[in-house]
């Protein structure tokens, strides 16, 4: 309690630029359509563009750590595998999305996603969207849904850019071409990273370095006023030193990961019926040199989709839709494999007054187990007099045998696909104006038939079951236009139901105190303080061990002076805390960064 007393006082000063807008912003995730945050009554954080950029943040990993309900993991310095944890649910558990693609990597043993590539360059919105979704989203989201949107273009043609450079040897620089002329949006970016990093192994003595090349561009055009078409592009080229566990090594690791989408949006009855047909591909090849030997991997997903939102009445969208995809996967000594899933979907949205529900279905036919349903239901009332919400949602979720899991020497095809059920019931309540809002959410999942490794028969079986049940709390206060501050915590119990023990990497307590200050109509500065509580881990003889807990405080600060040049810097873990994510990886200690963007 001493903790979160210092910390909740410490608001009163600190700023942060993960404090949340004060307008409504519209998301996407939860519905697969656009709808107000007041409307939505699934449990979703939104992050701005301009909370990306006064938070400095160079990776999307380091940017979720202060989102609640969700843990982040990297073994060792920048560039390092990055797993996020949604409500304690496995890293497996979440489906990633850009610009609506799936980038879940169908080479990796869980069909994971790595976060240690993808750079907060050029996007405009992230949303991080909790719980069960497989009714809208399918295999992959039973912890729930992070989808990244990039930038596009908007007014007049601009070209922008900036260089940084800091500790551990890093550099950064990038730009852009962004702009809007008659029926044409454009937004074409590039950038470069490089780091001289930190030792993987904690007690290492040689630095372990990382380079990230990313290109990506978001194209429109506008055929007539009720027909569009739209295509977007990600590339990152990476290459990280690491080290073995609990050891000095000289290992590489080098991926390359194409994401591209191009879609087509037809309005008719006035509106009325919108529909999206968009096809999709997501490549991610991965090399690795280490003292085991040399290995070569690719993952490949292609997808189409056609997704139709009706308003059958002012208050009542239908949304139905069709999608297939094939994934397909290629090891060193596991050879070309490859899967088919045909999915259907339909969700309807009715809002009655103050009231709303939110109802839909699913089934996905998979090429090796067959057919899975799930379902999922999201009531919400508003409350005008108090102006409060109150919100729920039940819904069931699976996750299908990864293609590692079905077909590599270890592999079981007879595998059934995990499966969860999950609610969460919630509160948000407005305070003095709006200038305080507050969120109370209560959360519960179950997921059986977990697939894991089973040494007696030398192959992954459905054998695993977890519980994971908490509180996710925050409040952000706004006392004038250019202050904000708040704070949010998430209490989480997650457990294996058949070994009675913790989840390893969940901490029970995980709490932020963030805000923000801007000044003189041209400065701003800020500060997040991250506390991470205590947790269950392995350590370097493999026996479970007890990771302590640790607080870090940032800082960060800008200054325009004009439309063209702008300066800023940060400093990262203040306080030099040595801390370890995972017991035997480093982490870097006391670290500042500054750099100058510009544009014309």
């Amino acid at each position: 309690m001493r903790f979160f007393t210092l910390t909740l006082a410490a608001a009163l000063a600190a700023t942060s630029a993960l404090a949340a807008p004060k307008s409504d912003p519209i998301v996407i995730t939860p519905n697969r359509q656009a709808v107000p945050l007041s409307q939505v009554a699934s449990s979703v954080t939104v992050i701005s563009e301009e909370q990306i950029m006064r938070s400095q943040r160079q990776t999307v990993g380091e940017l979720l750590r202060t989102v609640p309900g969700v843990d982040v993991v990297r073994s060792g310095g920048v560039g390092q595998t990055t797993s996020v944890f949604l409500r304690g649910a496995k890293s497996e558990h979440t489906l990633v999305l850009i610009d609506g693609v799936p980038v879940n990597d169908p080479s990796a043993t869980g069909n994971t996603y790595d976060f240690a590539h993808l750079t907060t360059d050029n996007i405009a919105r992230i949303e991080v969207l909790r719980g069960p979704q497989s009714t809208l989203y399918g295999s992959d989201a039973i912890g729930g849904v992070i989808q990244i949107f990039t930038k596009r273009g908007t007014g007049k043609p601009r070209v922008s850019g900036y260089v940084e450079g800091g500790s551990h040897t890093t550099g950064k620089a990038g730009a852009t071409v962004n702009g809007a002329s008659g029926r044409v949006d454009y937004n074409v970016h590039a950038s470069h990273l490089g780091s001289r990093g930190i030792s993987t192994y904690s007690g290492g003595s040689e630095d372990d370095g990382y380079r990230n090349t990313h290109f990506s561009t978001n194209l429109g055009y506008a055929v007539t006023d009720n027909a569009k078409l739209r295509g977007t592009a990600r590339y990152t080229d990476s290459s990280a030193e690491y080290d073995d566990f609990g050891a000095d090594a000289n290992n590489k690791a080098h991926g390359k990961q194409l994401t591209l989408r191009g879609e087509g949006e037809l309005a008719l009855m006035n509106g009325r019926w919108k529909q999206t047909l968009g096809v999709s591909h997501h490549q991610n090849d991965r090399k690795d040199d280490s003292t085991y030997g040399h290995s070569e991997f690719k993952g490949k997903r292609t997808k189409a989709d056609w997704l139709h939102h009706l308003n059958v009445h002012p208050n009542d969208t239908i949304t139905v839709g069709a999608e297939a995809q094939r994934e397909s996967y290629n090891g060193d000594t596991n050879g070309s494999k490859s899967v088919n899933t045909v999915s259907a979907l339909a969700e309807n949205r009715l809002t009655i007054g103050d009231a709303s529900l939110h109802a839909g279905a699913r089934i996905d036919d998979h090429e090796t187990f067959g057919s899975k349903a799930t379902y999922r239901v999201a009531p919400a009332y508003h409350i005008t007099q108090t102006n409060t919400k109150l919100r729920a949602s039940y819904g069931t979720g699976f996750k299908a045998p990864s293609l590692y899991q079905l077909y590599s020497m270890f592999g079981n095809r007879n595998l059934n696909p995990e499966k969860s059920r999950g609610y969460d019931i919630g509160v948000d309540q407005a305070f003095l104006g709006d200038k305080v809002n507050a969120s109370l959410t209560w959360f519960d999942t179950t997921a059986t038939d977990l697939i894991d490794y089973d040494f007696a028969t030398n192959a992954y079986t459905n054998v695993g079951k977890a519980k994971q049940r908490g509180i996710e709390a925050g409040v952000t206060y706004a006392p004038m236009n250019n202050v904000t501050v708040g704070a949010n915590y998430t209490y989480l119990q997650a457990k294996d139901e058949q070994t009675g023990e913790r989840l390893v990497r969940r901490p029970r307590h995980k709490a932020t105190v963030f805000g923000d200050v801007r000044f003189l109509e041209k400065g701003s500065a800020g500060a997040d303080i991250v506390y991470v509580g205590s947790r269950e881990d392995f350590d370097l003889s493999f026996s479970r061990a007890k990771n302590d807990a640790y607080t870090t405080v940032n800082l960060h600060s800008a200054w325009k002076f004009n439309d063209a040049y702008e300066i800023y810097g940060r400093v990262e873990n203040l306080f030099d805390k040595r801390y370890e994510d995972i017991i035997g990886y480093g982490t870097p200690g006391l670290s500042v960064y500054a750099g100058v963007r510009t544009g014309f």
